[in-house]
């Protein structure tokens, strides 16, 4: 009876791969429970609550940097529009404007 290398080499696979997750788990696990009989609690969170709210503090910082960015370039914009109206209302081209002038005239059909 003999079997097919590619089953053998799948199943070799297999019992590896699960041998290797199930090691895992029972290390976390280990941990897990060494963890909690060492551990103090109360002054353990209280730090790691401390951490959380520095971290949310300088992300509300953050946020508050980004809108007022946000603020300033809409006020750029809208005063950069109200410009280009009070131009264009004037009859005056702006250099910026790009036109669009034949170098070489075309001949009319």
């Amino acid at each position: 009876m003999f079997f097919d290398p590619r089953a053998l080499f799948l199943l070799i696979v297999l019992v590896g791969v699960s041998g290797w997750v199930a090691r895992g788990l029972m290390v976390s696990f280990y941990k897990l429970r060494r963890e909690e009989k060492t551990s103090s609690g109360a002054g353990d969170m209280e730090e790691r609550l401390r951490k959380v709210e520095a971290a949310v503090s300088s992300v509300i910082a953050e946020v508050t940097t980004i809108r007022e960015k946000e603020r300033f370039m809409a006020r750029l914009q809208a005063s950069r529009d109200m410009q280009s109206r009070q131009e264009v209302a004037a009859g005056e081209i702006s250099p910026l404007v790009t036109q669009n002038i034949p170098v070489i005239p075309r001949v009319s059909r």
